[in-house]
């Protein structure tokens, strides 16, 4: 176990500058059980969490926001909206 656990430590950090910006990419991933996973001190079905933690790395990541003319103009009436008194 602990050699898969320094394999997935080695493979987040070749593909980002820390754990914290994995974590951080990975929004569905909580930072704290991360850290305990990779620590070895997860309480809980470390085996489960090792598998999520491995899709995550794996899966495509968070797909930027294409911000579009119709977009733009949607934000910026919401915006304006909210400031006029109903």
């Amino acid at each position: 176990m602990s050699g898969e656990l320094e394999r997935l430590r080695a493979d987040i950090l070749a593909r980002y500058a820390s754990i914290y910006q994995f974590c951080r990419q990975h929004e569905n991933l909580k930072r704290s059980t991360v850290y305990a996973v990779l620590a070895g001190r997860y309480a809980g079905d470390a085996k489960e969490q090792l598998a999520r933690i491995r899709k995550a790395l794996d899966g495509p990541g968070p797909q930027p926001v294409v911000l579009t003319r119709e977009r733009l103009a949607e934000v910026l009436q919401q915006v304006k909206c909210r400031r006029c008194r109903p």
